[in-house]
């Protein structure tokens, strides 16, 4: 269903040679999981290491989409805060073992891998009790059978995390300062 190619860590490197240092965790765990072979989603230009056989044939444990444009991150119609922003900047959303980042749909097709769509935040964060309803819905992850965490980013920049209700997933399940500090916190988890 979607084409890919092979392609070098030189790739890779293009991409992350531009963030900020506050996503080194980030960049160093994507180096190291770039072992076994990185590939190109060739309709998306998503880069996916990590090949995932047992969830399916086509399925990688990252999936990490391009950068959003600023046309697309000003087209929207809720403000963006500027944590987000910046991450958006580096990354448009993704899949990060596990940890499924938002990012900005240009245009919505099933032809094509897109990160999960920001502009449903809203919409997705009401399965969150708890939350304050200025937070905004940064990422999600599966727990257990039937539970979820929501990462809720508040508007001076912090980063909460909160359990959908399910029996593995209640009440808060953490609270970060940044972006940096929550992705680094949790990519440190799922390893």
């Amino acid at each position: 269903m979607f084409g890919r190619e092979e392609t070098s860590n030189a790739h890779l490197e293009d991409r992350i040679d531009s963030w900020p240092n506050l996503f080194e965790p980030l960049a160093n765990r994507l180096r190291a999981g770039s072992k076994a072979g990185i590939w190109v989603d060739t309709d998306s230009g998503a880069l996916l290491l990590e090949r995932d056989p047992e969830t399916g044939p086509e399925a990688f444990k990252v999936v990490l989409f391009p950068s959003a444009s600023t046309q697309a991150l000003d087209a929207l119609e809720s403000e963006i805060p500027d944590p987000l922003r910046r991450l958006l900047r580096c990354f448009n959303g993704g899949s990060f073992w596990g940890i499924e980042i938002l990012g900005v749909i240009e245009s919505l097709t099933r032809a094509a891998r897109q990160p999960l769509n920001l502009t449903m935040a809203s919409i997705w964060a009401a399965n969150y009790a708890g939350t304050d309803q200025h937070d905004l819905l940064l990422a999600t992850e599966n727990v257990g059978r039937r539970g979820q965490h929501g990462y809720f980013l508040s508007e001076d920049g912090a980063v909460v995390g909160q359990g959908n209700g399910g029996d593995e997933a209640i009440g808060i399940v953490g609270e970060w300062p940044s972006v940096a500090h929550w992705l680094t916190d949790r990519l440190g988890q799922t390893l």
